[in-house]
């Protein structure tokens, strides 16, 4: 099974709670080309995508701001804290929507997100293979050539041709 196929079905076993995934692999591997596909094949799924760089604790945390801002523009007027739990708040009481926590370097810089959504999707992409207590996880190898390219070709079709 292709690591996007691995990839939806850990998805697909969420039964309407919150669902995190970790797909992680050598740098330059394609992790974040996965996510992005995924997300491109699911985009009348999910609302919001939300992509986060996500390569240390204050990315994470702006991310989750910015998302705050998104949603209510009015937050941003709030302190960066506010504006984190605001984000928090809101990803807690939606579903629907699609996380994307790009390049994480520990599973711990996303736990105040984590512990608290109910509802939802996250993938995280890390080069970190250990850690995931009780998140599934999709390992990156490296792909043949063929693969290679069949995944750079298919990402970068237009979208009324998926």
């Amino acid at each position: 099974m292709g690591e996007l196929a691995r990839l939806d079905a850990a998805v697909a076993g969420s039964g309407g709670r919150a669902v995190v995934v970790a797909v992680h692999g050598l740098g330059g591997m394609g992790k974040s080309t996965l996510a992005a596909r995924f997300a491109e094949l699911h985009a009348d799924r999910f609302s919001p995508v939300w992509w986060v760089t996500a390569d240390s604790l204050a990315a994470v945390e702006a991310g989750v701001a910015d998302l705050a801002v998104a949603m209510a523009p009015q937050a941003a007027a709030l302190s960066v804290e506010q504006r984190v739990e605001l984000g928090v708040r809101w990803l807690a009481g939606h579903d629907g929507w699609l996380l994307v926590l790009d390049n994480l370097s520990t599973p711990a810089d996303a736990v105040g997100v984590l512990e608290r959504v109910r509802t939802g999707t996250v993938v995280v992409t890390s080069r970190k293979a250990s850690g995931w207590r009780g998140v599934p996880t999709v390992a990156l190898d490296v792909l043949s050539a063929n693969e290679a390219a069949d995944l750079v070709n298919g990402s970068a079709a237009p979208i009324g041709d998926i």
